[in-house]
């Protein structure tokens, strides 16, 4: 966390916030409260929640989740910055590179009709006008930029009921029905070592991921997402050690069974008419600041120095 936190000081905007949330004790040994607002989310809270906890606290109009671990680059939010001049635009996918030899790790994230979280990993770093012809349905939750009067409209931020690893697309899906769009900004770009990843392979996996395909599988055409879903499936098994494995398999048949679970306008009014705290709506619009203004919310499950 205090890597991600001293890469994003060095090189952040002239006019932003900086948000980490963290979900247990930090006695801020380099005494940054003047430059950074510390909140603290419950302890073992996930990344999802200590994400939501960060935008919902936020006051600007541009929104930056950044998860511990990652490291920005010089002028990484100004680029993505720029795009959101766009009222269509509800997202810019930053570009996610490897910290030990600068290949990309992931430029954007898309959503097959099988039911598979794909992360766009390019052989090298494309160009500013090469990105423009990468179809990107939203960015990574790791590192993405978002408008805060979209996320408004859609529920106010990372839906919860999907995990932490597909929350993103889950959220890139809502924010395309409601007729905005993302883009990849290749000048934007943040270091990692890894992708982070938080459900791990197992039951958890199953559930949520199946739970995702039922969710979408009537809007992008019942007999080919069915037809496509086994070997989506099948593919996803094979990427597991055999104990986990079984465990995805037990998710999967749990969130085939939750009927109740799919009545997805249901399960939309309900993401848009949650409260939020001191008396604030997720289903009105923040108030927008300056399209110059972001807030960085780094997020992280235990923080780690």
């Amino acid at each position: 966390m205090e890597r991600t936190l001293v890469s994003v000081l060095a090189n952040r905007p002239a006019d932003c916030e900086v948000v980490v949330v963290l979900n247990q004790a930090y006695d801020d040994p380099y005494d940054l409260s003047d430059e950074v607002r510390f909140l603290s989310a419950r302890l073992q809270a996930g990344f999802v929640e200590c994400a939501n906890q960060g935008i919902r606290s936020s006051r600007t109009g541009i929104v930056h989740i950044l998860a511990a671990g990652l490291e920005v680059s010089e002028g990484w939010a100004d680029a993505a910055i720029e795009h959101f001049a766009d009222p269509q635009v509800a997202a810019v996918a930053p570009l996610i590179l490897s910290a030990q030899n600068g290949r990309p790790l992931a430029a954007g994230l898309r959503y097959g009709s099988g039911g598979k979280r794909i992360v766009n990993a390019p052989r090298k770093a494309p160009s500013a006008r090469a990105s423009e012809r990468i179809a990107v349905l939203g960015p990574c939750a790791a590192a993405a930029f978002y408008s805060a009067e979209a996320l408004s409209v859609v529920g106010g931020g990372l839906p919860n009921v999907l995990g932490n690893d597909l929350a993103d697309v889950q959220l890139a899906l809502e924010l395309q029905a409601a007729g905005y769009r993302a883009v990849l900004e290749a000048g934007s770009q943040v270091m990692a070592d890894r992708l982070p990843s938080w459900d791990g392979r197992g039951f958890q996996h199953g559930l949520y991921a199946e739970r995702l395909f039922w969710l979408h599988a009537s809007e992008r055409g019942t007999a080919l997402s069915m037809g496509l879903h086994p070997f989506a499936v099948v593919g996803d098994l094979l990427r597991t050690f055999s104990p986990a494995a079984a465990m995805q398999i037990a998710g999967r048949l749990l969130a085939s069974c939750q009927f109740g679970f799919y009545r997805q306008p249901t399960h939309r009014k309900e993401r848009k008419s949650a409260k939020l705290p001191d008396g604030l709506r997720v289903d009105a619009a923040h108030e927008m600041g300056s399209a110059g203004r972001a807030t960085t919310v780094s997020s992280s499950e235990r923080a780690r120095s």
